[in-house]
């Protein structure tokens, strides 16, 4: 009997975790992201603290499981380096050690360079701009997805140069 007498918690619990266990069904949550949820649904924060340990209990709540496959989604599907990787897994509750752990292991610093001329070669492929915009544009995209200025400004200075070749650095 779910939240009934007997049971160990209050009854308006099993309505939050079914309701909690619903949403993590749909796409994985930090524990903070699902908190605040529960939060605005009106669960007192003592039931909010039971719903989201029980689910935890049950391995349905796991904030470095999660970390470690938004991380490699965000670094492969859409490009981020490790600096923004870590941003967003901390904007989304992450705790910062655990945050910075799985941006590193996702995105390594390693292979930055070949990873961000992979996208300017993505990139160049679908436009027809003037190498000199292109190459601006590369360089603002880079940045925003965290690549370090460094970096892409010798993939930029590259477009500008002509002496970057799509064909190259595919590794």
């Amino acid at each position: 009997m779910r939240g009934g007498r007997g049971s160990r918690n209050p009854p308006e619990d099993s309505g939050l975790l079914e309701r909690a266990a619903k949403v993590l069904a749909r796409a994985a949550r930090s524990r903070k992201e699902l908190e605040g949820r529960l939060h605005r649904w009106g669960a007192s924060p003592e039931a909010a603290a039971r719903v989201l340990a029980r689910l935890e209990e049950l391995g349905l709540l796991d904030d470095e499981a999660y970390a470690r496959q938004r991380a490699a989604w965000l670094a492969e599907a859409k490009g981020r380096a490790a600096p923004a990787i870590f941003r967003d897994l901390l904007a989304r509750g992450v705790e910062a050690s655990l945050a910075r752990r799985a941006a590193e292991e996702a995105s390594p610093r390693a292979g930055e360079e070949a990873r961000a001329r992979a996208l300017a070669r993505f990139w160049m492929e679908r436009n027809s701009l003037d190498r000199e915009v292109l190459a601006r544009r590369v360089y603002a995209r880079l940045l925003s997805r965290g690549y370090s200025a460094e970096v892409a400004r010798r993939v930029a200075e590259e477009l500008v140069r002509g002496v970057f070749d799509p064909t190259l650095h595919q590794g």
